[in-house]
């Protein structure tokens, strides 16, 4: 059974969106350390926000350890393990936007939409990571 996780006083949860922030977030963190302060930073991004830009969820960890590097970061770190995950519900998303279009023109032409609700069959994906498996809802380095 593993220990519970326990964070710092003060961390600061941090979503790179684009995975190219992740240094000057953790030189902000630096700098509150300079002033005294020590906020451990927590990095996150939802696999809702990796599907829009097209990145993958080990994006996230490979921006945050670089980060950690080029600053020689000595103090704990956070990955959020709870959106890295390997399966995901693919969405349909051009038969999404197809029903959409429907629905739409017919409400314009003041005419019945099919049904009030369609039911699209779900279809997992499993994705690739180069990330070791979490153990746990947050993950360490």
């Amino acid at each position: 059974m593993s220990s519970a996780l326990t964070l710092p006083k003060y961390s600061l949860g941090t979503g790179d969106r684009f995975a190219h922030q992740a240094k000057a977030q953790l030189a902000a963190c630096l700098k509150a350390l300079d002033a005294g302060l020590e906020i451990i930073p927590v990095w996150n991004k939802s696999n809702r926000e990796h599907t829009i830009i097209g990145s993958e969820p080990s994006s996230t960890r490979v921006a945050a350890d670089a980060a950690v590097t080029a600053l020689n970061w000595k103090l704990p770190y956070f990955l959020d393990a709870d959106h890295i995950s390997l399966t995901t519900v693919s969405q349909d998303i051009p038969r999404l936007a197809g029903l959409a279009v429907v629905r739409a023109l017919a409400r314009v032409e003041a005419q019945s939409a099919p049904g009030p609700e369609t039911v699209i069959a779900p279809h997992l994906i499993i994705r690739g990571t180069t990330a070791p498996a979490a153990t746990s809802a947050l993950e360490s380095r």
